[in-house]
């Protein structure tokens, strides 16, 4: 053992049962890391000079700084001596130190250390994610139940069952506020947000250090097919009690989907596809009262379809629109939004060359106040011309009925259905498949159900 004494002349001296009650307190009940951190100790009835301290062989990671000892009065209005050990630890963790040696009055004492939860210092540390799972039980009875992933863990090997949802939350610790907060659609999946907890709210947790995970967003998964799948790409950016700003990311690993050992019957088949859709694909009930009136053919459909790509080469507010609002009515459908026009594009090109020549030609002239108007018109027609192109840089098509696949194959284990006439947006090609919305529908369908506006 490593001796710190101070050692002065005798005085009283404490009972045997006030020197089994000792113990040496942490002065907080947090410390951190890099940081000097304080335990004391009262010794009742004795006076500094009676007090010798031997300190033990401390833990790895641990390092002793200083100690004082000063001449105090105890609750009692008693003489006592506090004596104050300073030390500073290196690693986070629960810390408890090895029982110190005291002399008293030249009598040693062993006199426990009380254990001390140690965090990283706020200074130092930066914000980092944790996701919890929970899972339904698959075939063999077992949960995937909690697990947190973050950068000190290597990520599990994570199996699901086919058919199954995966429910996870993601926290955040070591953060003041979150900044920004994104995530991407997996593709081949149902993925929906359930919940956003407070703190996206962008309000800040206050200076104050605060070690818990607090939750940030809680999500429902479900891939379609077996196969292996990267989690879903969640990024955020949060600020961390220095002040800095720290971009983090999902940890990346897979989580495998298992083949079904078995394949349910056709009927169990259909009301699983029922089931597996329901929540994607529901509509409310007056929209489902108005597919139940649509008496529009293919042949209107192409009608329709031939009319709005006359009404994007048309001025807005033209004939082509007026047929094509008629014809939608006679076929049982909603009117559906106009369609962007081409002209209207081109006129909003020429009054940007239009305003901008005569803008600089006002500035050869020297006619300042022109010059500052015409670049103001200019800027407007400009912003103009760019929502115009926006838009017509939308491709659109008419759908004429049939499924909505979640992935681009025939062979598909689930789809949901969808009337024709509706004005789709096509989103993404894959061969002989396109990926159409519409409203808050979106799925895979065979290019030749998809008639094309142009």
């Amino acid at each position: 053992m490593q001796g710190v004494s101070l050692i002065f002349s005798a005085a009283g001296a404490p009972s045997s049962s006030e020197i089994r009650a000792l113990r040496i307190i942490p002065q907080q009940t947090t410390f951190f890391t890099a940081k000097e951190s304080c335990y004391d100790l009262t010794i009742p009835e004795a006076a500094p000079a009676d007090i010798q301290t031997v300190m033990p062989d401390l833990p790895a990671g641990v390092s002793f700084v200083s100690s004082r000892k000063t001449g105090v009065t105890d609750k009692n209005g008693d003489p006592a001596t506090k004596v104050e050990l300073w030390f500073i630890f290196d690693n986070s963790g629960l810390i408890r130190l090895p029982d110190f040696g005291i002399y008293i009055r030249g009598r040693l004492y062993k006199i426990p250390v009380d254990s001390v939860q140690v965090y990283e210092n706020p200074q130092t540390v930066l914000p980092r994610l944790i996701i919890k799972f929970q899972a339904e039980e698959d075939s063999s009875d077992r949960k995937i139940n909690e697990i947190s992933i973050n950068r000190n863990q290597r990520p599990p090997e994570i199996m699901l069952p086919a058919g199954k949802k995966l429910h996870f939350t993601v926290y955040i610790q070591y953060a003041v506020q979150i900044v920004h907060f994104t995530w991407t659609l997996p593709k081949d999946s149902l993925f929906f947000e359930l919940e956003r907890y407070k703190i996206t709210e962008g309000e800040p947790r206050g200076t104050a250090f605060n070690p818990d995970a607090v939750p940030v967003v809680r999500f429902e998964w479900q891939p379609l097919k077996p196969g292996s799948y990267i989690m879903p790409d969640i990024q955020m950016t949060a600020s961390a009690y220095n002040g800095s700003r720290v971009d983090l990311k999902m940890p990346v690993f897979t989580v495998t989907v298992q083949q079904p050992v078995t394949q349910p019957s056709d009927e169990n088949q259909n009301k699983e596809t029922s089931s597996l859709f329901s929540y994607a694909f529901t509509e409310d009930n007056t929209k489902t009262a108005e597919k139940d009136k649509i008496t529009g053919t293919v042949t209107d459909f192409k009608h329709i379809a031939e009319l709005r790509s006359k009404e994007r080469h048309s001025l807005p507010f033209s004939t082509c629109r007026k047929l094509r609002k008629k014809a939608e009515m006679s076929a049982g459908l909603t009117t559906g939004a106009d369609e962007p026009s081409y002209p209207l594009l081109k006129i909003w090109l020429v009054c940007i060359i239009v305003s901008l020549v005569i803008a600089v030609l006002c500035i050869f002239l020297r006619k300042v106040f022109l010059s500052i108007l015409f670049f103001s018109v200019t800027f407007f027609v400009t912003a103009g011309f760019v929502i115009s192109y926006v838009r017509v840089s939308a491709h659109y098509g008419i759908f004429v009925g049939g499924s909505l696949s979640p992935i681009p194959e025939t062979v598909a284990t689930a789809s949901a259905p969808m009337s024709g006439g509706n004005r789709v947006r096509i989103r993404e090609t894959a061969g002989d498949w396109l990926y159409i919305e519409y409203n808050n529908m979106g799925g895979w369908v065979l290019q030749d159900t998809v008639l094309p506006v142009r």
